[in-house]
C-alpha cells in the first residue's frame, strides 16, 4: 500500500535527502519499507525508511512525516489490490522523446514524487528497486495525482 504524505525530514548518510519546504515535499511512500513507526511530540511520525529492504547494505534512513502513526498503520495494514502497474516513461529523462512503457511490481517501488517537487507538474519521479540491488529512477508521463490513483492509496 502507498501513502501520500508530506516528508518533514529525511536523513540519510549523515545528510538530508530533502531540502525544500514541507509544502513541496509531497511523496508517495511504499508502506512495505516503513519500520519502527513512532509518535513525535508534535503529532507527526518518525520511522526508519528503507529504499530497498531486500538489500542488506541499506541501513535505512530516519524519516519524519506529517501523518500520525495511526494513519500510517492503517495504510500499512491495507492490502494492495493489484500486484503490478504500467507507466509511460521518458527514456534518458528526455520529456521531448517518445515515451516507452514499463510494468513494475508495486512491491519494488520505493517512493514517488513530483518532478521538480512541483505538485502541478505533468511528470513524476518513480524510484524502484530493480530485480538486483540497484535503485532505478524513472521520469513518468503522469502527474503526481495520476500516479497516486494508479497506486491505489485510498483507504476504505
Amino acid at each position: 500500500m502507498f501513502i501520500p504524505t508530506y516528508v518533514i525530514d529525511w536523513r540519510i548518510d549523515g545528510g538530508k535527502r530533502i531540502t525544500r519546504s514541507i509544502t513541496t515535499n509531497q511523496f508517495l511512500l511504499n508502506t512495505n519499507r516503513m519500520f519502527e513507526i513512532t509518535d513525535t511530540y508534535d503529532g507527526h511520525s518518525t520511522m526508519y525508511y528503507f529504499d530497498n529492504p531486500a538489500d542488506s547494505r541499506d541501513g535505512g534512513a530516519r524519516m519524519k512525516v506529517w501523518n500520525t502513526p495511526e494513519i500510517l498503520k492503517l495504510y500499512v495494514d491495507t492490502d494492495i489490490q493489484t500486484n503490478t502497474i504500467t507507466f509511460d516513461y521518458f527514456p534518458e529523462f528526455d520529456t521531448t522523446a517518445t515515451t516507452e512503457e514499463i510494468t513494475l511490481r508495486k512491491e519494488n517501488i520505493a517512493y514517488c514524487y513530483p518532478f521538480n517537487h512541483d505538485i502541478g507538474n505533468d511528470y513524476t519521479w518513480v524510484i524502484y528497486a530493480d530485480d538486483g540491488w540497484d535503485m532505478v529512477r524513472l521520469l513518468v508521463d503522469h502527474n503526481y495525482y495520476a500516479v497516486r490513483d494508479l497506486l491505489e492509496p485510498a483507504v476504505v
